[in-house]
């Protein structure tokens, strides 16, 4: 789902949250400027890029090293998997089927 030129991120972010029946504190939401702040208030998980706003940083829980568009999402995702205790099984699971698929 893709939702561009939306001033007002609630509208598509309630859209989104209906249609896969998530509450909000299962949401993780990346941000970096001044409209994103209203959804960043309601997730469980709010994110900020390196080179966010820095009222958006305040709102956020975990902020990256990395600028937007330059790795921060793949930074974010490395951070929740270690987090989670899940990164090397993941790195195990990626090489083995990388291996498989040889």
């Amino acid at each position: 789902d893709v939702y561009n030129g939306t001033l007002n991120k609630l509208v598509p972010y309630e859209k989104l949250k209906q249609k896969y029946k998530l509450k909000d504190d299962e949401i993780a939401y990346i941000g970096d400027d001044l409209i994103d702040i209203p959804v960043m208030e309601k997730v469980g998980l709010p994110v900020a890029v390196q080179n966010a706003y820095s009222d958006v940083k305040e709102k956020a829980v975990f902020v990256t090293k990395t600028r937007g568009g330059e790795g921060a999402f793949r930074e974010f995702i490395d951070w929740i998997l270690t987090e989670l205790g899940a990164y090397e099984k993941c790195l195990e699971d990626m090489k083995t089927k990388m291996l498989r698929d040889l």
